[in-house]
């Protein structure tokens, strides 16, 4: 092709993206519209999860970006060519109607074209992020939480990551916010503050649940070993000065908190600080003062930790998630040891990977109603019927095929659809209506339990049963090396070729 065909072509190429963009950026904002005249009438914030790595690849390749798309039934997955790879860090944003607004890997914000938002470079900005740009960040999960009364205008919460030389200790560290406003730039979005620390020392994973008052936002955190829960309220004057309640017993000097997936359910009334090695606390959550109370101890012996956790869509069936093995417990039941059960063991033969073993990682409630979760495949495991006690449950290992690999990244996110604690003392505001994509709950009193929220309103539940087994304590000493080969894999990034070698 002569260089005057090759101009021409090209400029015909260009003209073609000009106007698709066009066209993208036209319907986009034409969502923002509706979403604004609708008051967000389906709340689907959650129906797009953004992952893969090593992105520049042919659409054909195996490797590259992708979508997993839940505004369909089933689900579907789309290859997408980005600009950002995403290891275990992932968090997308949509709007209330389910279209694209913006995602991160941990390391940079892009919008809905792929593009970098103004001033979204350069998040969690420090060490780790000099030796992840390339192929993305490895923290606990961020989300995106609507600012109330604020249209169009998003705060977004994420964790760093921190090394402790003497201890040689990888924390998430500091835990930090940013605001972003859509309405920029003719809807391709503007971060206006990023990197504001909330929390730094050796923070937990974070969790968000909405107020009773249907409209503003509760969000959590701790300090990992410390017996307490530092707690932010969301409104429409921003985010309040943070209020910490000490609940329960100290942290044992001998066996640390191991900082696993901490979750609230569904319905906002329970929620779970999930210390992976020694046994998560159950604790009951008060929608409106942001309150915790009824914490329950449930003892891990030595052969069981935990990495992550999810809840069935009703709130009562909670799911912890080792490598291995799916475990759940009835939190509705009156004797909550006694109804944790195995409801599945994963042997590494259903997601083929030529990197190595896979195991079963992080989960994440899914918009459809199935737990989903990863591997470092081509492939996800679904819980199918959480709602079903036992091997009812159906969990399917390898049952939703990716496109492309992924690199265990799953996208966290709080319920979206939550509504007004109706009938409670905060639900003042009456603002929902029907058909709003909200599900209000009706408010209970527990008058049979503590609501005493004091730092001794707790019970130690009976030690789970477990089979001590060679595998089961190899299993826990792999995790308690885990954070230190991250932590190597980290410092090999910088090296030229390291996400090749990873390939070989």
């Amino acid at each position: 092709m002569s260089d005057g065909c090759a101009e021409m072509n090209w400029g015909l190429e260009r003209g073609k993206k000009n106007k698709i963009d066009m066209k993208i950026r036209f319907l986009h904002i034409l969502g923002l519209v509706f979403t604004v005249l609708g008051n967000g009438y389906a709340q689907k914030h959650d129906y797009n999860w953004t992952m893969g790595y090593d992105n520049g690849q042919p659409i054909t390749s195996e490797f590259g970006g992708m979508t997993i798309n839940f505004n369909t039934t089933p689900p579907t997955t789309v290859k997408v060519n980005r600009k950002l790879n995403f290891d275990s860090f992932g968090a997308t944003c949509s709007d209330s109607l389910g279209t694209l607004l913006f995602y991160s890997n941990g390391i940079a914000i892009h919008n809905y074209l792929d593009e970098l938002m103004e001033n979204g470079d350069s998040i969690n900005f420090g060490a780790f992020w000099t030796g992840s740009v390339a192929g993305g960040y490895s923290s606990c999960g961020g989300f995106a939480l609507p600012f109330p009364g604020h249209s169009n205008q998003y705060y977004f919460f994420y964790s760093g990551l921190d090394y402790e030389q003497v201890l040689q200790d990888v924390r998430y560290s500091p835990f930090y916010y940013a605001i972003i406003d859509m309405n920029a730039n003719s809807g391709k979005g503007r971060v206006l503050v990023k990197n504001q620390v909330l929390m730094s020392g050796d923070p937990g994973w974070p969790a968000a649940c909405k107020h009773g008052n249907g409209r503003d936002w509760w969000i959590t955190n701790f300090e990992s070993n410390i017996a307490s829960q530092v707690t932010y309220l969301l409104s429409p004057e921003g985010l309040s000065a943070p209020s910490e309640q000490f609940i329960g017993p100290i942290f044992s000097l001998f066996d640390e908190e191991s900082t696993s997936k901490s979750v609230f359910s569904p319905d906002g009334r329970t929620y779970v600080r999930h210390d992976g090695n020694s046994g998560p606390r159950i604790m009951d959550f008060d929608r409106c003062t942001g309150t915790f109370s009824n914490l329950r101890l449930l003892p891990y012996p030595d052969e069981i930790f935990s990495l992550s956790a999810s809840f069935s869509p009703d709130s009562r069936f909670l799911y912890l998630i080792k490598p291995t093995v799916i475990w759940q417990i009835d939190v509705s039941s009156t004797n909550i040891s006694a109804s944790f059960d195995t409801i599945a063991r994963y042997n590494g033969g259903y997601c083929f990977t030529p990197f190595g073993e896979t195991k079963v990682w992080l989960s994440q409630e899914g918009p459809d109603g199935k737990i989903y979760n990863t591997h470092s495949s081509r492939c996800m495991s679904r819980i199918e019927q959480p709602l079903l006690p036992g091997l009812a449950a159906n969990m399917a290992f390898g049952g939703f095929e990716l496109p492309r690999w992924n690199g265990v990244t799953t996208c966290h996110f709080p319920n979206y659809r939550l509504g007004e604690n109706e009938n409670s003392p905060c639900d003042t505001l009456n603002a929902q209506q029907p058909n709003d994509g909200f599900l209000k709950s009706d408010y209970q009193v527990q008058a049979a339990k503590s609501n005493s929220g004091q730092a001794n309103d707790y019970t130690i539940l009976p030690m789970l049963h477990a089979t001590p087994s060679a595998e089961a304590r190899a299993e826990k000493k792999e995790q308690g090396n885990l954070q230190k080969l991250m932590y190597e894999r980290w410092l090999r990034r910088d090296e030229p070729g390291a996400r090749a070698r990873e390939k070989e």
